[in-house]
């Protein structure tokens, strides 16, 4: 079973994250229940939020524990 949007769509990182389409999903609540959303870059959250007035000091990367870069060294990469 693919792990991301990229491998399920056969797709690279990039395309999937620059992506504006909405994708839909069962809810991991209640799989009776569908949802459908669309992924935002960064970007456009940041300026988005700037236009409203929000003004960002300071930001920063979240990083893997090192336990879990030992579990999941693809997504340390």
């Amino acid at each position: 079973m693919p792990s991301n949007g990229a491998e399920a769509n056969n797709t690279s990182l990039g395309e999937e994250y620059f992506s504006s389409a909405q994708f839909s999903y069962r809810s991991g609540w209640n799989d009776q229940i569908m949802l459908t959303k669309r992924a935002y870059t960064i970007s456009s959250l940041i300026n988005t939020f700037t236009a409203a007035g929000l003004r960002i000091e300071t930001t920063i990367e979240p990083q893997l524990s090192e336990d879990d870069r030992r579990r999941y060294p693809h997504k340390q990469d």
